[in-house]
């Protein structure tokens, strides 16, 4: 009888043991498991854009204002609170034009000079302008793809893009072949190279044969983006959490995307008047301190 109660216990606490194994593996393989983007179905229209399910996925296509269009995903059954620390609030415009429409095998959104269009098939998101020129698309062979949390998003690469922004970083001003992090860091002694820097700004322009175009990842989450090292058939750009949550900022030249990202994210505020006065006032003083000379090279010092 003893015996027996001891084989018993003995098997128990193995059970016991075994028990912690079994739910850190669940918790593992949950976490690794792998989602895309994939047949549009759920087909939702709305007045600025359209909600549909892609693949594994929950998309909003939507237009924030002229020349700006935002794609947003969610892999539960709905888009949690939305919220962002960089787009203003007024970045939503209501003389936004959404034209949206649907066929057997395309939905298509337009803001009358840009047009977005996802594939029913595949999920596959294209921009082009209004004559059908493709500015950005999805690569057809590689989805939106989410590991666990971490998510990622494939671009079609032309051959002479080049690919500018992104805040600090000490690599070419174009980033063609190569990838970044995004992840402020205090890199005192930092060489060229090194990576990541001070400043992250996860928005980038790319510039192909004249015509530029933006794209914004509003995402707090450590995150990269890879212009061709990994592949020459594709750029990319993901994170390591938090939503998949972009802008795509229509040109065709780089000034009107610049300006476009500056009333989705905001402009630097004018100094109050005051402040104004008293540093033309602080300026006009310091002009007659300096002699009107000039140094040797024919400098005016006076301008300075």
């Amino acid at each position: 009888m003893n015996t027996t109660n001891t084989n018993m216990n003995l098997r128990l606490q193995k059970t016991l043991l075994l028990i912690p194994l079994l739910v850190l593996s669940a918790h593992l393989l949950f976490a690794q498991k792998t989602t895309t983007t994939g047949v549009v179905s759920a087909v939702q229209p709305s007045a600025d854009g359209v909600t549909f399910r892609s693949g594994g996925a929950l998309v909003r296509l939507t237009v924030v204002r002229p020349g700006i269009f935002r794609l947003r995903y969610a892999l539960g059954p709905a888009f949690p609170a939305d919220h962002s620390f960089a787009v203003v609030p007024e970045a939503q415009s209501r003389d936004r034009k959404a034209q949206f429409t649907q066929s057997a095998t395309a939905l298509k959104l337009s803001d009358g000079d840009t047009v977005a269009t996802v594939q029913r098939a595949t999920g596959r998101v294209v921009f082009t302008d209004k004559a059908g020129n493709v500015i950005l698309a999805d690569h057809p062979n590689y989805p939106a793809t989410w590991h666990g949390k971490e998510f990622r998003v494939y671009k079609t690469m032309p051959k002479l893009e080049q690919y500018f922004g992104l805040g600090d970083k000490s690599d070419a001003s174009d980033h063609r072949g190569a990838a970044v992090t995004m992840w402020n860091t205090d890199a005192f002694g930092w060489q060229q190279g090194s990576d990541p820097l001070y400043k992250s700004i996860p928005f980038f322009v790319g510039l192909d044969n004249g015509r530029a175009y933006g794209v914004f990842l509003d995402n707090t989450y450590k995150s990269s983006f890879d212009f061709g090292k990994e592949s020459a058939e594709y750029f990319s750009f993901g994170a390591a959490g938090g939503d998949l949550n972009y802008y795509f900022i229509a040109g065709p030249e780089p000034k009107q995307v610049i300006a476009r990202y500056a009333e989705l994210t905001g402009r630097t505020p004018l100094p109050a008047l005051l402040v104004q006065l008293l540093s033309g006032i602080a300026r006009a003083a310091d002009r007659e301190r300096v002699p009107h000379a000039q140094d040797s090279g024919g400098c005016d010092l006076a301008r300075y």
